[in-house]
């Protein structure tokens, strides 16, 4: 009898743990600094380019998703690496759902912050030189692309190949923490004061991902997100231009009004973990097989003797 010395072909071929989690943000984080510097080199003042920023943050995701599906899952289709699997239509609109209830709560924390550690005046000053430097048609295109491109790669790398990697090597729970880490230190990149807002949001997408089993759901519920914040600035300011968002003081939200915002977010989340989630997401060990063997080929039956 042959001893196994290799193991077989499996979705993550080499585990993906919260170290790995770590360097892959450390290098998404990297490359899209690089690449940032690189453009604003070439095209000063795009810095303050919203369409510029938000594809570029894509191509970046694009590239660390590659290396992870090399590196990590050489044999796996690309739609298992990210967990893109199909849900039902009740899942996607809880999920979206889900995200559009947690803008409020999001929204106070954030501004509990910034309230508590304010941005320096040097900083928004350079902020809105930058900004009305630009044309109304430009700023509102970059706004647009920051809620639709951004929002769909932030979930293809941490909901998506982070999150599935290190749910098959350490879990769900473990990967719902760790992937939220990641992508509060990759949201909070120049700016600390997104951290806490980070992580909450990664909490909460992540548990979308994870109740559904489909990284479709949590782009849904980051979509729903965005275009709450959107459908809010219109209602408070009247245009979406961030000339005008980015120093508007925006009233605090009623606490009844966070308090229940908040309520029905924690119940979407738990009725979306009730309908169930597709397979796919628990943790895999690898199998080991005959070196012999093709990976590909059944093993031969074996004749019996006469």
């Amino acid at each position: 009898m042959a001893t196994p010395s290799r193991l077989a072909p499996a979705p993550f071929a080499r585990p993906l743990g919260p170290m790995a989690a770590a360097g892959w943000s450390a290098a998404f984080v990297l490359v899209y600094a690089l690449a940032g510097a690189v453009f604003v080199s070439i095209r000063p003042g795009a810095e303050f380019d919203g369409v510029s920023d938000a594809l570029i943050q894509a191509a970046c995701v694009l590239v660390i998703v590659y290396g992870i599906a090399r590196f990590h899952a050489p044999l796996a289709p690309t739609s298992e690496v990210i967990g893109a699997r199909s849900i039902s239509l009740v899942s996607s609109f809880g999920a979206a759902m889900m995200g559009a209830a947690a803008m409020i709560p999001l929204a106070a924390l954030q501004g509990a912050i910034s309230h508590r550690f304010p941005i320096v005046g040097e900083r928004a000053q350079e902020l809105g030189h930058g900004l009305a430097a630009m044309g109304r048609s430009q700023r509102i295109a970059g706004v647009l692309a920051m809620a639709l491109v951004a929002p769909l790669a932030d979930e293809l790398l941490f909901r998506g190949a982070i999150a599935t990697g290190l749910a098959r090597d350490k879990g769900r729970r473990v990967a719902l923490v760790t992937s939220a880490l990641s992508f509060s230190f990759a949201y909070s990149l120049g700016d600390w004061h997104y951290a806490p807002l980070g992580f909450a949001a990664g909490l909460i997408l992540g548990h979308v991902r994870f109740a559904t089993g489909s990284v479709i759901a949590s782009i849904g519920a980051a979509l729903a997100w965005r275009a709450a914040d959107l459908a809010n600035d219109v209602r408070v300011t009247g245009t979406i231009d961030p000339l005008v968002t980015s120093t508007f003081a925006y009233p605090t939200y009623p606490v009844p009004l966070v308090v229940g915002t908040s309520v029905a977010t924690l119940a979407l989340g738990y009725v979306l973990h009730r309908l169930g989630h597709a397979d796919g997401d628990d943790k895999t060990p690898p199998v080991p097989v005959d070196p012999s063997a093709h990976p590909s080929e059944p093993p031969a039956d074996e004749e019996d003797d006469d």
